[in-house]
This record gives C-alpha cells, sequence and structure tokens, in this order.
C-alpha cells in the first residue's frame, strides 16, 4: 500500500457498489498530457510527468513543477515534491510546508484532511499542516461530512467527530454518513437499522434493507414488504 491512499468505501448495501476507493500517487500513463476537471475554478493538468494547474480560459496559473497533484478543495490543493507532501493555495502558494512525510494525503473536507502514515494508518490533519485526529485508523470514507467521518478497524465500521471522539463504536459491518440525524448500519446478521449522532440505536436493525433519512423518512425491506417509516420507526 505504500505510495497510496486508502479511502476504503469498501462495501456492500443494497444500492450502493462494492468500491475501493484510492487517492494518492498517481500512476497514469506516460502520455504527454493527462487533464482533470475543474475545482474551485482549477484544473489540474500532467504534463511531460510534471503537475500543473489551469483556469477555464486555459491560462497556466501553477507551473507545471509537481511531482503529484490533488483537485482543490476548500481552496488547498495537495502536491508533492521530492518525496514529500504540502498543500498550495489557488495563486500557487504555500499553505502547508513540505513537511508532510506520509506516505500519502487526500483533500480537506471541513477543515480536515486524510493522511496515510508509514504504517498504513489514517488519521487527520487541519489547515496548519499539525494532527488533528491521530492515525488509528485502518481504513475511512471519504473525509468529514455534517460534522462526521465514518472510519474502521478490523473491518467494523463507526464514526468520529471533528475532534475525534468515536461516537458510534466501530461494531457495524458497515454505516452510511449521518441524514436528518440518522445514519444506516448493518450488523453481523445483515440486518439495517438507524443510529443517532451519539452511537445510539435509534430505529432498531430489523431491516433487510434500508435507505438513508430525507425529509423525515426513510425507506426500507422488512420481509417481502417495501415501505417508508418516520424517524420513530413507525411506518408512514
Amino acid at each position: 500500500m505504500k505510495n497510496y491512499f486508502i479511502l476504503l468505501f469498501t462495501l456492500l448495501l443494497s444500492a450502493n457498489l462494492i468500491a475501493q476507493v484510492t487517492v494518492g500517487e498517481d500512476k497514469e500513463s506516460n502520455d504527454s498530457e493527462v487533464r482533470g476537471e475543474f475545482y474551485d475554478g482549477l484544473a489540474k493538468i500532467k504534463k511531460n510527468g510534471k503537475w500543473g494547474f489551469v483556469n477555464e480560459k486555459e491560462e497556466i496559473i501553477i507551473e507545471f513543477i509537481y511531482d503529484f497533484a490533488q483537485d482543490f478543495s476548500e481552496g488547498l490543493a495537495a502536491v508533492k515534491q521530492n518525496g514529500k507532501f504540502g498543500y498550495i493555495n489557488k495563486t500557487g502558494q504555500i499553505a502547508i510546508p513540505f513537511n508532510l512525510n506520509y506516505s500519502a494525503v487526500g483533500n480537506f473536507h471541513e477543515g480536515l484532511a486524510l493522511f496515510l502514515d508509514r504504517n498504513d494508518k489514517i488519521g487527520f490533519i487541519n489547515k496548519s499542516g499539525s494532527i488533528a485526529i491521530p492515525s488509528n485508523y485502518q481504513s475511512a470514507a471519504n473525509g468529514f461530512e455534517n460534522g462526521f467521518c465514518l472510519v474502521s478497524n478490523n473491518d467494523l465500521w463507526g464514526a468520529i467527530d471533528s475532534k475525534g471522539t468515536l461516537v458510534v463504536p466501530l461494531q457495524y459491518i458497515w454505516m452510511e454518513n449521518f441524514s436528518d440525524g440518522l445514519a444506516v448500519v448493518i450488523n453481523e446478521s445483515s440486518k439495517y437499522g438507524f443510529v443517532d449522532t451519539n452511537g445510539k440505536i435509534a430505529i432498531a436493525l430489523k431491516y433487510i434493507k434500508a435507505e438513508k433519512f430525507v425529509d423525515g423518512k426513510a425507506k426500507v425491506t422488512f420481509g417481502s414488504k417495501t415501505f417508508f417509516i418516520n424517524k420513530k420507526g413507525k411506518k408512514l
């Protein structure tokens, strides 16, 4: 896993694909130009083995000097030089110096970015480059969302808050991000239910399928019947 950033969305879930998302060292072909999508008004481009950024007018904003680059997120982009990672802002100025001696780093979400340490464990840094949450996890979902991030050890998932507090114990074979204050979880018997932001079971794990809450209701399947429930678990 060296030189790769493993963000495991690993799993199963009804409509969700089984997937492993790897972010980090780019193993693109040796084509003369590789182009990314626009984020925050800039797109990364690889030319002759080096990365830089252009704006929507195709003007070069950041020169092609980096060995690796990620898309901009929250005004910053991770780049790599001489074997170390740092972050630049949209004018190309260094926002976090190249002293991040990690195997890989990720984009910022809600002020925090994932990193993969040399022991292949995942933690989070803040926008000063300091470790905000120690690298204690085997895998993590793609950053923080609504104040929480999904994390796992030993292939069991839970969630932490932005201070690194484990709010949902690592005991589920999968969980989704919180929506309407509740998150879908699946136990080792492949039963679906919901937990709240304190990690307490809000709706019993008894369904064979469940979708996230939207506007106070969620679609679930119990036995051969599919229907909607409210946030108290009552059938609508």
